[in-house]
């Protein structure tokens, strides 16, 4: 029964740093289930999703992809997966954008509101140039939600703290 792993690394962003880490999971038998990465401000992050087809300890999982880089360049985190009991994403998926003019408090406002709602964030981009704030989530909006009632209000905190907000389904 494979053996599946949550393997994150951050490091200053070069190229080839997906193609080493791949290499390292390849070389070890790992099977990619998942990827996610990103750049920000010159950091370059992954988290991945890696089946073994037998147990291959983090120490092992760690000291390969490590190997790829200069001393200390890469670090690593290696957890086993444990499947949750509770679904954190219930409902479909929408798209949710705010824009404005860049302001303490924003992304804590927005993710609170949507909590308090019980609404999962499943992704998340947000990104300030100049005095422009963009923010752009993926979230799962539980069956029975007034999608419409909820994009008025999400228009109206926006108007509370100088954002525009839309509300879309995923499959525009």
């Amino acid at each position: 029964m494979p053996v599946e792993t949550i393997i994150t690394v951050m490091a200053n962003d070069r190229v080839g740093i997906i193609a080493e880490v791949t290499e390292s999971l390849s070389a070890l038998g790992g099977n990619i289930n998942e990827l996610s990465q990103t750049v920000m401000r010159s950091y370059f992050t992954i988290i991945l999703s890696v089946s073994f087809p037998t147990p291959v300890s983090h120490d092992q999982i760690r000291s390969a992809i490590e190997s790829k880089g200069q001393a200390g360049e890469l670090l690593v985190s290696v957890k086993d997966y444990q499947k949750s009991r509770v679904p954190a994403s219930v409902g479909e998926r929408f798209i949710l954008t705010a824009r404005g003019i860049d302001q303490p408090g924003i992304i804590r406002r927005i993710s609170s509101y949507l909590a308090n709602k019980n609404i999962n964030i499943e992704d998340c981009y947000a990104h300030v140039e100049g005095e422009l704030f963009v923010m752009i989530l993926e979230v799962a909006i539980p069956t029975g939600w007034d999608v419409r009632q909820l994009q008025l209000d999400l228009e109206s905190l926006g108007g509370e703290i100088g954002l525009t907000a839309h509300l879309q389904h995923e499959n525009i």
